[in-house]
């Protein structure tokens, strides 16, 4: 690695303590501006407050992603901050997702000290308020874990006094709390998994339902839940996952200008970029389709749009519309920044197998404004597939 090349830094001040970014290139080329701040700079900032005696070398050509000579890291700005955009949540710990998704240039002891050392302070925060679904998925994750006994009888039925009672004794146990942090990754594939699972197993219901379980007004089950305001709040926002984890700040039936949006979300942290989602049913056809018998004495199919489809395009134009042309203080409403929508997503039905229904459904989707896409509820099923095994090989 060329250090010499590192000819510009920047210093900062965190907790009365003083800290160096490098950089090979002139910062201002980037931000546009002088000043010393820039996209996910803190994230940064706080990985060398808790892995003091590293340095942090900012390229955007010596590396493709990141590599590390002697406590010195060097990290290309631009794959660290497009990732930044992609994950968009826990916005400190950032770095640390950064190098642990290569985290195979490490020792098997480096890695468990990296992921130990960057959550477990935000894994127990977050525990102590899961929902008593994420509650009942997390324990029965800890009983697989050697070394860890709790609940020997069935804990789908704890009692929130019983779990914080038995789970302070790990509070005060380093060794305990270094388990449950080794092992938080598997907690959440795990919840995605009952999410997958969840789909897959009502392609059969109408939006009201799908609406419903995003909202924590039922279970995986499909039984009403009962829950507080402020804990349905977290499971809205944890059930807001199935539509990529590249989303943010999901605002579900927003008002603008008296119609009700389904799904507003963020596509990162930084910008005022947003995605609208309008949700269909499972079940709803995406075509219309009539038979002929034709004069060969075959058959041919006549494909047009269905009723739901029909509707669900000007709809979300008209949403996409209003939100474009709303004042401030409609955004502020809102809970959000005035932005642009970038995409339009119309979530309905579920793909058939028969490659002329394909051909349709690809052709639907090229004709669209680019702004409009459709995606269907086995297009979600895959994409959560595809989540959990990167998860799984890169955690």
């Amino acid at each position: 690695m060329e250090f010499e090349k590192f000819t510009l830094s920047k210093n900062y001040l965190r907790n009365n303590n003083q800290f160096l970014l490098y950089f090979d290139f002139e910062l201002r080329d980037i931000t546009g501006h002088n000043r010393k701040t820039f996209d996910d700079c803190q994230s940064l900032l706080y990985f060398l407050q808790n892995n003091l005696g590293k340095q942090i070398f900012l390229t955007l050509t010596q590396t493709p992603d990141f590599c590390e000579e002697n406590n010195k890291l060097v990290i290309n700005l631009r794959l660290y901050q497009e990732f930044c955009k992609k994950i968009g949540q826990n916005g400190k710990n950032r770095t640390q997702a950064f190098l642990a998704q290569k985290i195979k240039r490490y020792s098997e002891n480096e890695k468990k000290e990296i992921i130990a050392n960057s959550t477990e302070e935000e894994i127990i925060g977050r525990i102590k308020n899961f929902t008593k679904e994420q509650r009942s998925v997390f324990i029965g994750k800890l009983k697989e874990i050697e070394g860890i006994e709790l609940f020997q009888d069935n804990f789908e039925n704890v009692s929130n006094e019983d779990f914080m009672r038995a789970f302070s004794s790990f509070l005060d146990d380093p060794l305990k709390q270094k388990l449950i942090t080794s092992n938080y990754s598997q907690i959440q594939i795990g919840i995605l998994e009952e999410y997958k699972r969840f789909l897959e197993n009502n392609l059969d219901k109408g939006e009201t339902f799908i609406q419903n379980w995003i909202d924590g007004k039922i279970d995986n089950d499909g039984n009403q839940n009962e829950l507080t305001e402020e804990k349905r709040k977290k499971i809205k926002k944890s059930r807001c996952l199935i539509f990529g984890l590249e989303f943010i700040s999901h605002k579900r039936e927003g008002l603008v200008s008296s119609k009700r949006f389904d799904i507003l979300t963020k596509i990162s942290q930084g910008k005022n970029d947003y995605v609208l989602i309008e949700l269909k049913s499972p079940y709803s056809d995406i075509f219309e389709t009539i038979t002929k018998e034709n004069a060969n004495e075959g058959k041919s199919v006549e494909y047009s749009l269905s009723d739901d489809t029909s509707r669900a395009i000007p709809q979300i134009s008209e949403y996409r519309n209003l939100l474009e042309d709303a004042t401030d203080v409609e955004w502020q409403n809102l809970g959000l920044k005035k932005g642009k929508i970038s995409k339009s997503l119309i979530i309905i039905g579920t793909k058939k197998e028969d490659p002329v229904w394909l051909r349709h459904f690809l052709n639907l989707r090229r004709n669209l404004s680019s702004t409009i896409e459709i995606l269907t509820y086995t297009d979600l099923i895959q994409k959560l597939e595809t989540t959990i095994s990167n998860l799984k090989e890169n955690l």
